[in-house]
C-alpha cells in the first residue's frame, strides 16, 4: 500500500491543498454577508469533485496492495469498530485513544469511575 500512495504523492499532494482552497472558499460563502444559495452550491461542488479525486487515488492505491487482502483483512474493512459518542468533543473508533484535550467527555464525579474517569477498583 505504501508504495501505491509513493506513487502518486505529489498529485495527493496537490489535491490536499486543492480540497483545503476549497472547503475554505465554501466556508467564506457561507459566512458571507449575502448568502447566495447558487454560490454556496458551486463551492461544494467544486469541493466534492476534488474529494472524489482525492478517494480515487486512494482506491487505486488499496487495489495494488501485495499481497492481496485475505477475506478477513476485507471483512474488518467493510465492517470497522463502532463509533463512540463522545458529546461534543468528537468522535472516534471504540478503545481509540483521545486526542489531547479530550481526555474528558463529562465532568469530574459524573458517570462511572472515579473523578479521574477511572473505573472502581475491582473486588479482591
Amino acid at each position: 500500500m505504501r508504495g501505491a500512495m509513493e506513487e502518486n504523492r505529489d498529485k495527493m499532494r496537490e489535491l490536499e491543498e486543492k480540497l483545503r482552497a476549497a472547503r475554505k472558499a465554501t466556508l467564506d460563502a457561507v459566512l458571507d454577508k449575502k448568502f447566495d444559495e447558487a454560490t454556496v452550491r458551486a463551492k461544494l461542488d467544486a469541493a466534492a469533485k476534488l474529494e472524489a479525486e482525492f478517494t480515487l487515488l486512494r482506491a487505486k492505491a488499496f487495489s495494488k496492495v501485495e499481497p492481496p487482502l485475505s477475506e478477513e483483512q476485507i471483512e474488518r474493512i467493510k465492517n470497522p469498530p463502532p463509533i463512540v459518542q463522545m458529546g461534543r468533543q468528537g468522535q472516534r473508533p471504540a478503545g481509540e485513544r483521545p486526542f489531547r484535550g479530550q481526555e474528558r467527555s463529562l465532568p469530574p464525579g459524573d458517570g462511572p469511575g472515579d473523578v479521574n474517569h477511572l473505573p472502581p477498583p475491582a473486588n479482591p
